[in-house]
Order: C-alpha cells, then structure tokens, then sequence
C-alpha cells in the first residue's frame, strides 16, 4: 500500500509538470509572437507611432497612451518624466517583455511584429536601475556582456572594469575580480552594482543601448565621468536615456518629456529651456555656483594653469592626456579654457598637464598625477587610464582584443580561460536515526504524544497478530492429516483467521493514522523552530551559499516532507519488525529450538548485507540531493530575473547551465541505481537462501529425526510470515536513506545557535537620544580582508537630520546596516569600537526594540504582494491606531504617494504584485517611505530613498523631512497631524523629536540636513553644516566642485 501512496504521488506530480510544460509552450508562442525576419545590420532608428499598453498586473491603467516617439539612428536621446510617467515602459517594450496593446514599434522601418525578438535583443542592451548581478564573481558577471561568453578575453573585461570606475575598489579587494558577488549582488553597494551593469553593457556594446536609471545610484562625480564616457563610447550608435535628472543633459540633446503615459513635449534641451511654463520646466532647477579653480604647485613645478593645446587626432599619432570621452563633442577644442565641459569637471582638466611637459623622471608625469592633483572619483585614482583604454578600445567589440591591458590592481589570470563553476561545499554526514528519533517527544505537543503512545500500542498489536496468525494457520494445515475431526477443526481456526484479520485491520487503521498525525506534528514543530532559528540569525548568515534563499525554501518545504517520512512510514514498520521477530523466535524457540537456531544464525549476514546497503544507499541520495539543490537555486536564479536574462539574450548560457546540473544529477542517479540495484538485489535474494535453508533444515529434522510436522509447520510458518515483513522494510530503504538526510538538514536549521548578537542585549527602550559612533571598526565575515569603516567617529545627535556623504562604496549604507544590529562589531576580530545610544552600548538593548524604533527606507524598495494599505502598514500590530486607514492616509501623503492611490480604481485597496510588479520604480519606492513614516520611528534612515524620484515627488519628500525636523512650514512639533509625536504613538509617553539619517548624493538633500558628515574609504573626513562646508573648500565642498583637497 505505501508504495501504491508513492506511486500515486508520482502520477500527480507528474501531471502537474506536464501541464505546466504545456501551458508554458503555448503561453511562450503566443507572447513570443514576433516573425522570423533577422536585420542584418542594425542601424539604429526606433519609432513609436501611436503605442498604448497597459500591464498585465492593472489592466485598467494605461501605461502609455497613443505615445508617438522617435529615436534616430546614431544619436543620444533623453526621455525624462515623473515617476509613473511611462518612460521606463519605453524600454520594456524596447526589450521585447511586452507588446503594445495598439499600435507599432518599428526597428529601422521594420515593425516588432515581423521582427525575430532574439535577433532585436541581440541589438539592443536595456540597463535598468535594479541593476540584476549573478550569483558568481565580478569577472563572470560582467563577462556575461561578451558574446563569446564563457571563453572571454580577459582584457575586454579589465576594460569594461576601467570603464565603470571599479578598477580602484576591485583593488580594493583580496579576489580582485574573483570576488564573489553574493546573491544579487548583496555584498556591494547599489553604486557598485550599477556600474557592473554598465560594464557589462560596455562590453556586450550593442546598436542600440537603453539607460534607465542606470546612474541613480552613483554620486554626482562618477555620474559625472560615467555619463560623458558614455558619450564617447556611443559617437555614432542609438542611446535612450531614461532619467528624470536633467543635470546630464547638453543644450544639443534632444529630449522628450512624458506625462501620465503621453508625450506631452519635446524638442532640444536648449530650446526648451527657453520655453516658459512648460513641464520641461518642471524638472529644472537652481545651476550650482560655479567652482573655483583650486591651483596646486610642487616643489618641481610651478603652477598648473593656462592654455593648453588639445586636438583630436583620428589615426591616434598622438592623442592628449586629456580624456577626450569628457570634452563629448568637444574634443577638437583648440583650448581647454573654452571647452564646454560640466561644472564638476571643468576645474579638475585645468590641472591636467599635456604629456609632452612632462620631463622624464619629473613628479609631472601622467602617473605621478595624483602627488599634485585629483579629484575625488571614490573608485578610481588615475582617471587618466581611462583615455588610454577608450582608445585602444573604441572598436573592441567589433575586432576583438590583439593586447591586454596591463592592470595590475585588477589580476592576471589566464587570457581566455573558461569561467570554472565555483567548488561546492562538502556536505555532512547525515544524523544516525537513533539521534533523529530522539526529537521527537520533546517536540509533541500533550495531543501528539498521546497519539504517539495509542500508535505504539496499535503496532504491538499488529506485529502479535502477525505471530497468532501464523500459528493458527499452521494449526489449520495440521488438520488436513488429521481427517477425523477435519470440517469441525476447519471452521474453528478459520473463524479464527477472520477475527485475527478484523483486530489486525483496525491495529494497523490505528498505527498508521496516529503514526502519520504524529509525524506530522513533529515536522511542523521543526518547520517553526527552524523558522525562529533562520529569522535570529545574523545578516552574514544570509550570505552563504549554504543558506542561499533557494536551499532554505527547497528544506523548509519538500525537505520537511520527506523527514515526516520517518515517523509515518518507518518508524511503524521497524517497531513491527521488531516485536514480531521477537514474538516469533521466542514462540519458535519453544516449539523446535534447533530449527529455529538455524533460521536465526542467518541474521548477521541478512544485517550485513542491508546495513552495506543502507549505507551504500544513503551516500548516493546525499550526492543527488545536493546536485538536486543546486539545480533548483540555478533555476531559481534564472526565472526570478528572466528579465535581465532575456534582455542579454543569455537564455542559452542558463539553460545550458541547468542542463548541465541536471545531467550531472542523472548522473549520480544511474550510480545510484546500480549501486543500490546490486545491494538491492543481494539482500532479497538472501531471503530466498534463508527460506530454502529452512524448508531443507526441516525436512532434515522430519526424515532423520522424526520431529512432527505440526510442529515444524508451526515454526516455518512463524518465521517466514515475519521475514516477509523484514523484507518490506528492506525495500523502504532507499526511501529512508532520503528522510534521514532531509531530517539532517532540517533538523540543522532548528538546531542553529541563538547565541548571536541578535539575542544579546535586554535592555528595553522607548527613546533613542543622541547616537555615538565611537571609533568604529568593520569588516563584513564574507570579505574579512576588505575594511569598510576604519576607526569612525560620528555623532547623530537626537531630532536633527544628519546627512552621510561620500562616494560610492565608502561605507555609507554599512553604517545604517550596524545601527539596527543587521552586523556585529563585537564579536569579529576584525571589527572593533562601539555605538552607543543615549551612552548605552547599542548590543545591551533588546533588539527587536530597537529596530521598533528605527526604520530604514533601502535604496531598493521591498513590496509585498497585498494591497498598498496592507502594504504600508507592514509589521505595524494590526490593532495598533497606527494601522488604521487614516494613518496610513497620513503617511501617504507624507510620502508623496497618496494622490497617486487615490487615482486607482481600487484605491487602497489596490493590489500590487510580487516585488512591487505594476508600481515604477518611484512609485514604489514613495510606497516604501509611506510604510516607514507609518511606523512612526524616532529615527528615520533614508538610503538613497529619493535617487529614483522625480524633482516633484523628491520636493515632498524633502518637505516631509523638514517637517520631522521641524524646520519647513507646518512643523511637526506639533502634534496634530498624529504622525510627528512618535512617543505619544506608542507609549503615550513624552513628544521625542524624530532624528533622520539621509544617505544621499542628492545636492537638495544635502541642504536639508542640520549637519553633514563626508566618508571616505570608511573614513570621517570632514563635518558640518552644508554652507559651513561650502565655505571651508575642503573635502565637501570638492565634492561638490569636482575636486578633492589634499
């Protein structure tokens, strides 16, 4: 019957796949629904004449409306709107995941319809702001760009690396560009990863490239540089710029401005700007003062300004030292004074000698620039190196590479190695079952164990019916040589059979109900402890490839399945085996002792031959079960990005990833199968020898020694109906086998330590107060060798707005991560210091306090798949006042986002979906500082939480902020409004005034904080008021110049 349960399984399971294999098919050719026509070349004109869409996920909104646009061939355009505008859509429809509901797209006058949609992403790179990395390290994932990926010249990536400004924080780091990434990227920054993003589009250098925020993350300076080598690189291929920052845009740019999903203006920037109380207009804001002009001497030289000869020579017999990517199309400028170049770089090229001043041996060589001037990139240190790579490689993807760049900072392995998958970890041995069984009182409930004991009793029952059976049915055949008495004797042991039969069915109805229930119970104990484990353990415990998001899912799901296996299939049936054996030896025993001697010598062999078997068995499921995870995490990865996959048209290397994964797990299958087969085989057969062993033995015992064949019938009987029972256990072995390593693993995460620095601390608080940073040490546990902050001293103090500045990758979202304890400072041997609040050690509070009163608004949103109020009110006690409608109204129109909801047909109510699906990036990211505001925080940490907004929704957020701060119009000193007085929220207590953390590149932002405070390399370097620090010319005020004091 069990294995009639198994097959059942199957057969649905089965059924399901098919049908999703068919649903799948069908779906994919209808969406897929292109033609078969392949451009031979690429020109690069796009136009969109009359396009409406509107989302799967809200149907009911049109996300772009009768849009008509066109891109020409060669040039960079911009498309610029608010959030929720529709211009993003532009380049999902670009990429081909959507199809207009009504009009065309056309590429180079062909429309999408009859285009192949391989042969269009092969032509076109969507850069979008999630900026989507790969499990793996950062050479592999930038490789991913190349064509001939896996096989991948290692100067085409050392380029794109130079080209993104991460050769200076790849050096930074022990791997170089072995350095794994994590999942998703997590182990860099948000600017780190853009800018992977952007070296991997470098290196796939397609037509046509689509930018859509891909640049949000960064600081004003690397935007900066990124931007004009971008314009360098794209002379003459089709770019769309999706932004809503119009600092990068040129007075020649042409640009198109969208509103609710229309183009509602559009036209050169210059002439634009020109217009008056238009919505281009909308997105201006005040210029920047001009930078001064900071001169350095050195002792060798005099100082560095003046006019310098510059020309663009195209056969490269001499080029200017002067990256010509920055001058865009100025580069035959006869005089840098007069080149047109941006604010933030125009200071820094006047310190820039031309290479044929420098004498050999002087300090005013190209390489020893940075003894006289630089300027603060935060990645990078010789920004002339890129000028160098641009032009050995303006054509790389076309010709291929003759030579590499000789970058030491990034490694050297060997020039066109194939990417090798990275070694998996050694599982361990699985827990014996006697330890595993042991778990399983402790964890039943006063029901369950009560259930357990009524299934013990039901299985002795049923293993004594097996013996009394035997016995009776022996008796039964002896009345066949006994014909005197022979229908009177027939009926008595055959009625007999039939009440053994009924108390066996109900014995065995009870054993194995009470045995599934209290297997049951058990695994959903586990699944809730292993839960509570997960959810204690420290942020780096997320980071291992261990216990990627992928392998936990897959144990907590059908792990646990299996591990209930044990108590409901195999637990009954050993305890069967068991009693029965003993019940039928000592009964046959004491009917022929020497028969049964004989039967019962042969139980070492059939042990030795299972337990061989057992073993045998149990290695090979580990092998597949560990290649079966990793075929899962592989398929997991693949379809929760498809997007980024398809856009890259890297279909093939995933698909030739999993297959290889599942060919390997077939393989360890069919190693699995004959090992098991044979040992399979070899432990049945053993039954039959012991059977014939017996028969002959009797005969033996009736012929020589004249024994009664009632008795031997007896004693045959008895031990072979318990034998056929030994067998069935056998055959459930393999099965076992899997349950033992699945209870293992899960049992492991209910098992995992609490003693982390999320359980310290037990102090409970209701007020923050000032915040201490005091010499503060870190490094992250996956890259011990990489210090992120390096003795950091700073102080928040309580109800002002402190800003944290500093370019990309200098530790700025690090300290946001310590302040709610996500990382230890005190138990790492590479970090050291202490945060306090209110002079309290930060790791003596109770944590779940804490992080009650701080809330973090990430650069990447986090929506659930609810309703938006569902959604804002998130982790909010739903009896609390704070999860009622009107505060979330509150909160919402806090963050800019209210009269957006109230747009929706549904409202509130509206659902969004997995991530955020349906919402923009903006949208959701308002969404995600609704919820924070709800919570009424008494610190509020902002990351980058506006580098996704437009000027407008960005405008109220920092008005929001005034307001917490109490230092705009409607001060939230006031208790009025009800989201201000955080205190009075939660404990009624006394009106605490809010303290906010803005991590931020945003100029505006800046302005806004009572104070600044500037990292580098994990540093404080400078601090003060935002004026203060404009004054003092030093480190900010660089920043913000385009230089960095020395």
């Amino acid at each position: 019957m069990p294995i009639m349960i198994m097959f059942e399984k199957g057969k649905v399971a089965a059924v399901r796949l098919c049908l999703a294999l068919d649903q799948t098919f069908i779906r994919g050719r209808r969406m897929e629904r292109g033609g078969d026509v392949r451009l031979e070349r690429c020109v690069g004109d796009i136009e969109f004449k009359k396009v409406a869409f509107a989302y799967p996920t809200r149907p009911e909104q049109m996300a772009l409306r009768d849009a008509s646009l066109f891109f020409p061939a060669g040039e960079m355009t911009f498309v610029i709107g608010k959030s929720g505008s529709g211009k993003s859509t532009l380049g999902q429809l670009l990429a081909g995941f959507y199809y207009p509901s009504k009009g065309d797209i056309l590429l180079d006058g062909h429309g999408f319809e009859t285009l192949d949609m391989n042969g269009v992403r092969e032509n076109i790179t969507l850069v979008q702001q999630e900026s989507i990395l790969f499990s793996g390290t950062i050479r592999e994932n930038i490789a991913l760009g190349s064509r001939s990926f896996p096989t991948v010249d290692d100067g085409e990536v050392q380029d794109a690396v130079a080209f993104s400004l991460l050769d200076g924080t790849i050096r930074d780091m022990a791997k170089g560009l072995e350095t794994p990434v994590g999942l998703k990227g997590n182990t860099l920054s948000g600017g780190q990863r853009q800018r992977m993003a952007i070296a991997r589009a470098r290196l796939r250098d397609t037509p046509i490239l689509i930018l859509d925020e891909s640049t949000s993350a960064l600081d004003y300076i690397n935007r900066s540089l990124i931007m004009d080598s971008i314009r360098k690189w794209r002379r003459g291929k089709t770019t769309i710029v999706i932004t809503h920052d119009i600092s990068q845009i040129l007075p020649e740019d042409y640009v198109y401005v969208m509103k609710s999903g229309e183009v509602v203006q559009e036209g050169f920037r210059k002439s634009l700007s020109d217009q008056r109380e238009t919505h281009f207009q909308e997105f201006l804001q005040p210029e920047p003062e001009p930078a001064d002009v900071f001169v350095h001497t050195t002792e060798t030289g005099s100082a560095l300004s003046g006019e310098i000869d510059l020309y663009y020579d195209e056969d490269g017999a001499e080029q200017s030292m002067v990256p010509s990517f920055f001058t865009g199309r100025f580069g035959n400028s006869p005089n840098r004074d007069s080149m047109r170049l941006p604010p933030i770089v125009s200071p820094f090229w006047k310190l820039m000698p031309p290479i044929n001043q420098s004498e050999p041996g002087s300090h005013t060589s190209a390489f020893a620039l940075p003894e006289r001037a630089s300027v603060f990139f935060g990645a990078i240190d010789r920004p002339e190196i890129l000028d160098q790579f641009l032009e050995r490689t303006e054509n790389v993807a076309a010709n291929g590479r003759k030579n590499s760049v000789a970058l030491g900072i990034l490694g050297s392995p060997r020039q066109g190695a194939k990417m090798e998958p990275e070694k998996r970890k050694v599982k361990e041995t699985p827990k014996k079952l006697s330890h595993i069984l042991k778990t399983v009182w402790p964890r039943l409930p006063w029901h369950g164990r009560v259930s357990l004991v009524l299934a013990v009793v039901a299985t002795v029952t049923y293993s004594a019916a097996t013996p009394v059976f035997a016995f009776v049915f022996s008796k039964l055949l002896a009345t066949y040589f006994d014909p005197s008495n022979l229908q009177a004797q027939a009926r008595t042991y055959s009625l007999s059979i039939i009440g053994i039969a009924v108390g066996d069915v109900i014995a065995l109805f009870c054993m194995y109900s009470q045995f599934h229930r209290v297997g049951q119970l058990w695994v959903n104990q586990i699944r809730i402890d292993a839960m509570k484990r997960i959810l204690a353990q420290p942020r780096d415990f997320f980071d291992q490839e261990e216990y990627s998001v992928s392998k936990l899912t897959e144990c907590l799901d059908n792990r646990a399945e299996e591990m209930q296996y044990i108590i409901s299939r195999f637990v009954g049936n050993i305890l069967v085996v068991t009693v029965m054996m003993s019940i039928a030896v000592v009964w046959s025993m004491t009917t022929n002792w020497k028969l049964t001697l004989v039967a019962v010598a042969t139980a070492p062999i059939i042990y030795g031959v299972s337990s061989k078997f057992t073993k045998m068995n149990g290695f090979h499921d580990r092998k597949c079960n560990d290649a079966s995870e990793w075929a899962a995490s592989i398929f997991l990865e693949t379809f929760s990005n498809i997007k980024t996959i398809r856009s890259l048209t890297i279909e093939g290397h995933f698909e030739d990833k999993y297959i290889r994964e599942t060919k390997r797990i077939f393989r360890k299958g069919v190693f699995r199968a004959i090992s098991g087969g044979c040992f399979f085989g070899l432990s049945e057969s053993s039954f039959i020898y012991v059977t014939a062993l017996i028969f002959h033995y009797s005969g033996v015992l009736v012929n020589s020694q004249g024994a009664p064949v009632a008795g031997i019938l007896q004693v045959i009987t008895l031990l072979l109906f318990s034998l056929t029972n030994i067998q069935m256990i056998i055959a459930f072995i393999p099965q076992l086998s899997e349950a033992r390593d699945a209870a293992t693993r899960l049992l492991k995460l209910s098992e995992l330590p609490t003693t982390s620095h999320e359980d310290e601390g037990s102090t409970r608080i209701s007020s923050i107060g000032d915040i201490h940073f005091s010499r503060l040490n870190f490094r992250y546990p996956s890259q011990p060798s990489q210090p992120i902050l390096q003795d950091l001293s700073l102080v928040l103090p309580s109800g002002t707005c402190t800003a944290l500045v500093g370019a990309s990758g200098s530790g700025k979202s690090t300290v946001a991560s310590l302040l709610v304890k996500l990382y230890t400072t005190h138990t790492a041997a590479s970090s050291s210091g202490n945060i306090t609040l209110s002079g309290r050690d930060i790791f003596r509070l109770h944590t779940p306090t804490l992080r009650n009163l701080i809330t973090i608004v990430p650069q990447t949103p986090v929506l659930f798949p609810v309703s938006l109020a569902d959604n804002i009110a998130y982790g909010i006690h739903p009896t609390s006042h704070l999860a009622s409608l009107a505060s979330i109204r509150e909160a919402a129109e806090a963050a800019g986002i209210h009269e957006f909801i109230s747009s929706l047909p549904q409202g509130y109510d509206t659902l969004v979906g997995d991530g955020g699906m349906g919402l923009s990036g903006g949208q959701a990211q308002r969404v995600a500082i609704a919820r924070a505001i709800a919570r009424h925080p008494r610190v509020l940490v902002l990351d980058e939480a506006t580098a996704s907004l437009d000027m407008e929704s960005a405008g109220i957020i920092r008005d929001t902020v005034k307001r917490l701060i109490g230092e705009g119009p409607g001060s939230a000193r006031r208790s009025s409004n009800g989201w201000r007085t955080a205190t009075s929220g939660r404990s009624g207590g006394r009106d605490e005034e809010m303290t906010v953390l803005i991590i931020t590149h945003a100029r505006e932002m800046m302005s806004v904080a009572d104070q600044i405070v500037m990292l580098e390399k994990g540093q404080v370097v400078e601090e003060g008021g935002f004026e203060e620090l404009k004054a003092r010319n030093g480190w900010f005020a660089k920043l913000l110049q385009g230089e960095r004091g020395e």
